[in-house]
C-alpha cells in the first residue's frame, strides 16, 4: 500500500468566503486517473479519533464505470472537453 497526502487545510476571506485552492484540484486530477485505471478511492474506517482520515483504492463495480464512462461522452458518443464536466 503506498499512503498519498493531498493537503489538509482550507484558506477564508475575511468575509468567509472560501479560497480556491490547488488541494481540491489535485484530488480531483487523482479521482479522475484512478477512475481511467478503473479505480476509485474508499474511506476506511477510522479506529481512533485521532486517526487521520484514510483512503484505498478499489475496483469500480460494473456500474460506476458506466456512470464514469457517460461522464466523458456527450450523447453521441463524442469525448467531451474534461474541464467542462
Amino acid at each position: 500500500m503506498r499512503l498519498v497526502s493531498a493537503g489538509a487545510y482550507s484558506d477564508c476571506e475575511s468575509n468567509g468566503s472560501s479560497v480556491p485552492d490547488d488541494i481540491e484540484k489535485s484530488i480531483d486530477e487523482l479521482e479522475y486517473q484512478a477512475a481511467l485505471r478503473g479505480l476509485h478511492f474508499v474511506r476506511l474506517l477510522k479506529h481512533s479519533a485521532s486517526d487521520n482520515q484514510r483512503y484505498e483504492l478499489q475496483p469500480m463495480s460494473n456500474e460506476q464505470i458506466v456512470t464514469f464512462t457517460y461522464t466523458l461522452t456527450d450523447e453521441r458518443g463524442v469525448a467531451r472537453d474534461r474541464a467542462g464536466l
